[in-house]
Formats: structure tokens, sequence, C-alpha cells
């Protein structure tokens, strides 16, 4: 893995998605050539094509609309719920102000950051003076 933060480079850290497009595109290009040569060749690549579409996909379609959600949304004004804020601050981002006003416009019971460190934790301690009493 690249410590490189770029998407560009972050992108190739995770490469089914990628692995499922070149498999898609091979898959119909060989289709093509089959279709327009008739080699037996082109099946054996469609085929081997397919099958790794379907075992990426097998990985991809849980973190898709398709998918079908684990966690129900619940009403908006529920009596019985507590609202988690999660903000992965990374320690070279020092635009606190951003996070701060997110969380007041928001209000969250409970505010997690990662890749928090002491400059984030003196920067957000603001927002443990602020109290919420329902």
């Amino acid at each position: 893995m690249s410590y490189s933060q770029h998407y560009l480079v972050r992108s190739c850290d995770f490469v089914r998605l990628q692995v499922f497009y070149i498999a898609s595109f091979v898959a119909v290009t060989s289709l093509f050539l089959l279709w327009k040569s008739s080699a037996v060749g082109y099946v054996f690549i469609a085929l081997t094509s397919l099958l790794i579409m379907i075992l990426q996909g097998k990985w991809i379609y849980p973190y898709t609309w398709l998918a079908e959600k684990e966690v129900q949304s619940s009403p908006k004004h529920s009596e019985h719920s507590v609202r988690i804020m999660s903000a992965n601050v990374l320690m070279s981002n020092h635009k606190s102000e951003q996070l701060i006003s997110l969380v007041d416009e928001h209000q969250p019971d409970l505010l997690i950051t990662l890749e928090s460190d002491s400059w984030w934790e003196n920067k957000l301690s603001v927002i443990k003076k602020i109290t919420r009493i329902t």
C-alpha cells in the first residue's frame, strides 16, 4: 500500500472494481472477436472473464446501492435514538473549524474522530464545553 493520499494512487489499494471493469471489457471484446472470426479460443477467454466478473462482483455487491441495507434508518426525531458522528480527520489536515461547525450543526450525542492527534484534541476541546440537556 502507498502512503500517498492522492485519489489516483489510493484507488489502486482497492482493485476489485478495476479488475471487474477490465474483465468486462475483455469479455465483451472476446465475444465480439468470436462473432467476427468464430475462433474457439475466444470462448475460453470470454468464460474466464465472466468467471472473474462473478467472483469480483460477489465482493463488490454488498457495497452497492443494489444490496439490501444491513441497518435500517430510524425516524428522524425518534425518542430512543443516539446520534453518532464519525470523522476521519487525518493528522495532516488542520481544518478544525469545518468539523466544529458540522458538530454545531448536527449536534451528535457521540463524536468519534479517526486519525486524530494531540493537535486535534486541543482544537476539539471547545466541543467538550458544549452540553445538550434534553
